[in-house]
């Protein structure tokens, strides 16, 4: 800070002194800036801008694709209206939330929107048990198929339900997801012939799935 007592001409000395300090440091911050610009505009650099960019967007797309070929394919077409009913489940992979659950059963409403009530029942502990009732609601999510459903329980948790397997008359089903996380072998019976069960375990093991990890569901009858 200039003294109080300097005169003008000494404080125009200062300005005059401190002037051309000044400039050449805005002179050489300014070509800098220009020298940057010119290799950020440059041909070579652009090229390689550009060529990052379409590699990470190919990279991307083709996640994208082994993500969406990788899944499960479902069946070609279901009718709801039959599909509708009560289901006997004969095996799964492992559930907390069926951890201790005899004669699982699933019962289905086909509504007016083409929405499906959902109940899941089972008994805790045998077949005499205490009762285990969960409400949920299932949507289409593929109307060319129907194939490929959301179902969401307490209005919160939920997931895909993707029908993977399905008999001529409807007599048996295979449910699973995306991620082959989580499967359900499903029967309009407590059992099924062992020649037909045979036939369900091999086709779902065809589409990726870990037959070591499926737990058969005690039905009674």
């Amino acid at each position: 800070m200039p003294s109080l007592r300097m005169t003008p001409a000494e404080l125009l000395d200062r300005r005059r002194t401190r002037g051309p300090t000044r400039n050449r440091h805005a002179i050489r911050r300014h070509r800098r800036h220009t020298r940057s610009l010119e290799r950020a505009l440059s041909p070579t650099h652009l090229r390689l801008r550009l060529g990052a960019m379409a590699a990470g967007l190919g990279g991307a797309a083709m996640l994208f694709r082994r993500f969406v070929e990788d899944a499960p394919e479902v069946v070609s077409h279901v009718d709801l209206t039959r599909y509708a009913g009560t289901w006997y489940e004969l095996a799964r992979y492992p559930m907390r939330s069926e951890r201790d659950c005899f004669g699982v059963q699933a019962h289905y409403h086909l509504r007016d929107n083409g929405t499906l009530d959902v109940v899941n029942e089972c008994r805790k502990g045998g077949f005499d048990g205490p009762v285990k009732r969960v409400h949920g609601n299932a949507r289409v999510v593929d109307p060319a198929t129907n194939a490929r459903l959301k179902v969401r329980f307490f209005g919160l948790f939920g997931g895909d339900y993707w029908i993977l397997d399905l008999g001529r008359n409807y007599e048996y089903a295979v449910v699973g997801d995306r991620k082959r996380r989580h499967l359900w072998i499903l029967s309009r019976t407590p059992q099924l012939p062992r020649d037909v069960m045979e036939r369900i375990l091999n086709r779902a093991q065809e589409k990726g799935y870990t037959l070591g990890r499926l737990l058969m569901t005690p039905q009674a009858g």
